[in-house]
């Protein structure tokens, strides 16, 4: 009896084990259905965006351009910057309309918006104290419901500032010349000129920005007269992006296919696999089914993603590789159950991982961020684990010297493929990470001089 009883259990259990297990297996197709039904759905948005509302930004001209290797005529002034108006950088150079010279900087404000030019920062050499500091400049308006103006904001040495303006007429009017001197007793480390059309709608044009100091005839604003500036290629060139996009929108053109039509083929196949890794990445998180399918969903129609993919912009291929080396980074920590344990899996999804970082930093410079991040968390993990503490170090250092190795040698292989065989010259390391350290070293060095006094 007992012996019955204990079988009648066993396949009671038995058949309640198996009607989970075929529960569990009719829901992972039901949510497999309806992830195909959300990549199908993002498909279809993309498609109907392109052929309804084909808008490829202003920036995406410049990538197309230069992968058809054409020159626009459109020019950009070295050292100015445009902001919160109608134009940008490139357009915003005004070619009809200028005091003298060829070219005059333009603002057309029509949302009222805090609209306006600014300057590369301008340092002093020599450190002194400023007697007077002389500013000029020439500016006609049309329609200007506010006074447009030059606006300087001046760093001291004491790393103190203040602001000073040249004001002029607002309205309508034709080119009028301002000067005006300005007396300090502090020694200037540093002058950041602007050029604004504030808080109001209408057009200005400014031309002649002149700022002397002591009564020196040097114009500290090298480009003041508008006119060194460079092509939309040469631009692109001097800013040094990283080219990665823009020899696949190239290639795009090789094959006959065109720059445009490649990228446009390239995000809907990224985001076909991005989607299926959100809502892989979203399940593994929250273990959450249907968390991870509404995850997948606000991606797949989320706007700020739609115009990555559609305006034809680097963000529609570092967006992806972003998500993908989370994904791998995610699975090689998951399959390594044991920290101080090495798989032969776990190893491939770190060279996953680290083909996807040098993508990412050869499309953006921001790209570098997943290598420091990584190598952040590396060290953290050696000196985390205390059982098996040798066993760990070994485990750890395999990874990074793997990911690392294979992470310079594609960004190396790359970086002189591009320098050697293409115009494009950029770096590996982003310049702003090499001025941080510059500016760190530099001023612990004066803080150790003060010290050592």
């Amino acid at each position: 009896m007992r012996r019955n009883q204990k079988r009648l259990t066993l396949d009671f259990h038995r058949e309640n084990v198996g009607l989970v297990n075929s529960k569990k297996k009719v829901e992972m197709k039901k949510n497999r259905k309806y992830l195909f039904y959300i990549v199908i759905l993002g498909i279809v948005i993309k498609l109907g965006m392109i052929f309804v509302n084909n808008r490829i930004y202003r920036d995406a001209f410049l990538y197309i351009n230069m992968a058809k290797k054409d020159n626009l005529q459109e020019i950009a002034a070295k050292g100015w910057i445009t902001y919160r108006q109608e134009l940008n950088s490139y357009s915003g150079i005004a070619t009809k309309k200028f005091y003298s010279g060829k070219h005059s900087l333009k603002i057309v404000n029509n949302d009222k918006a805090n609209a306006g030019w600014y300057y590369n920062r301008i340092y002093l050499k020599e450190k002194v104290e400023v007697e007077n500091l002389t500013i000029s400049a020439v500016c006609k308006s049309k329609n200007a419901m506010v006074k447009p103006r030059i606006h300087l904001i001046i760093e001291f040495t004491d790393k103190t500032q203040t602001s000073i303006n040249l004001w002029f007429k607002n309205k309508t009017h034709d080119w009028e010349f301002k000067s005006k001197i300005y007396s300090f007793d502090k020694k200037i480390n540093a002058i950041r000129p602007y050029c604004l059309l504030y808080g109001n709608t209408g057009t200005a044009w400014f031309d002649d920005i002149k700022i002397t100091s002591n009564n020196n005839k040097i114009n500290l604003v090298e480009n003041g007269d508008i006119e060194n500036t460079v092509s939309l290629t040469g631009a692109l060139l001097y800013s040094k992006v990283p080219p990665f996009y823009i020899l696949l929108l190239t290639f795009g053109e090789y094959i006959a296919i065109g720059a445009a039509n490649f990228a446009y083929l390239l995000a809907i196949v990224l985001g076909i696999f991005t989607t299926i890794a959100i809502y892989a990445i979203t399940k593994h998180l929250f273990m959450k089914e249907k968390l991870a399918l509404i995850a997948s969903f606000l991606f797949a129609i989320h706007p700020f993603f739609l115009r990555a993919d559609l305006g034809v912009i680097r963000d529609s291929l570092y967006i992806p590789v972003l998500i993908y080396c989370i994904y791998f980074a995610m699975n090689a920590i998951v399959n390594q159950k044991d920290r101080s344990d090495l798989k032969s899996k776990t190893i491939i999804y770190w060279i996953l991982f680290a083909v996807c970082a040098a993508i990412a930093n050869a499309t953006r410079r921001e790209g570098i961020e997943l290598i420091v991040i990584f190598t952040i968390w590396i060290f953290v993990e050696m000196f985390f684990i205390r059982k098996e503490y040798i066993k760990s170090i070994l485990s750890k250092t395999t990874i990074f010297f793997t990911v690392f190795l294979i992470w310079s040698g594609i960004s190396y292989s790359f970086y002189y493929f591009s320098s050697n065989y293409t115009l494009y010259n950029w770096n590996i390391i982003d310049e702003r990470v090499y001025a941080f350290l510059d500016r760190f070293i530099h001023d612990d060095v004066k803080r150790l001089k003060k010290w050592e006094k």
